[in-house]
């Protein structure tokens, strides 16, 4: 293979590479959004009293990019945080958000600093497609972090497999706190959102 050949074979790759990207951050947006907007709809978020989000486990930025769409019609700001790098400057090289607005490293760890600078701390903390997460840990150490994080009145949304929110709902029962729980989201007979849970901060200080 000549090295004109060579070029465009990887042009063409990087190019199939960035159309699988571009998809899949529309489909990961598009169920952020219809995460938050079915849980407006039931009430158990108000659009109105958000005005900073922190998309916790950003990933590539699919569900930021979903978030910040919303964003703009509530005038709220979004910061992702990422624990792997590579993933995360995908999100800055993308566009999606400035570098200031992605955090990279320990997430739960930047949350509970996050209300240490006046107007710092989060209406909304989500995380879409948490774990998996059989045992509990990582949500048990979310919503610690978030009890923290989270402005009063604020609170913690996360989408999931079943067994991850299965647990989670067995941890806030055990707890005898508050939550609320949205199965199998809907559109055209296609389930788009499988499970939604929110969590209010005053369940949170007491997981």
């Amino acid at each position: 293979m000549s090295e004109l050949e060579t070029r465009r074979q990887r042009l063409a790759e990087n190019k199939a590479n960035f159309n699988i990207s571009n998809e899949l951050h529309k489909f990961r947006a598009k169920n952020a959004k219809i995460a938050f907007q079915i849980a407006a709809e039931f009430g158990y978020i108000d659009p109105n009293n958000i005005k900073r989000i922190a998309d916790f486990g950003a990933g590539t930025g699919g569900s930021t990019l979903g978030l910040k769409e919303l964003a703009k019609v509530m005038d709220a700001e979004v910061v992702a945080i990422e624990k792997e790098k590579k993933l995360a400057k995908q999100i800055i090289e993308s566009q999606i958000l400035p570098s200031e607005k992605v955090k990279i490293g320990e997430g739960t760890e930047f949350i509970r600093r996050a209300r240490q600078k006046e107007g710092e701390g989060f209406d909304l903390i989500t995380s879409f497609m948490l774990g998996p997460d059989p045992s509990g840990n990582l949500f048990i150490d979310l919503a610690r972090a978030s009890s923290v994080g989270l402005n009063n009145g604020g609170n913690l949304l996360i989408t999931s497999d079943t067994g991850t929110l299965a647990r989670a709902r067995g941890i806030c029962k055990q707890a005898k706190v508050k939550f609320k729980f949205i199965n199998d989201v809907m559109q055209d007979n296609e389930v788009l959102v499988p499970n939604v849970l929110i969590v209010p901060k005053e369940s949170c200080l007491k997981i």
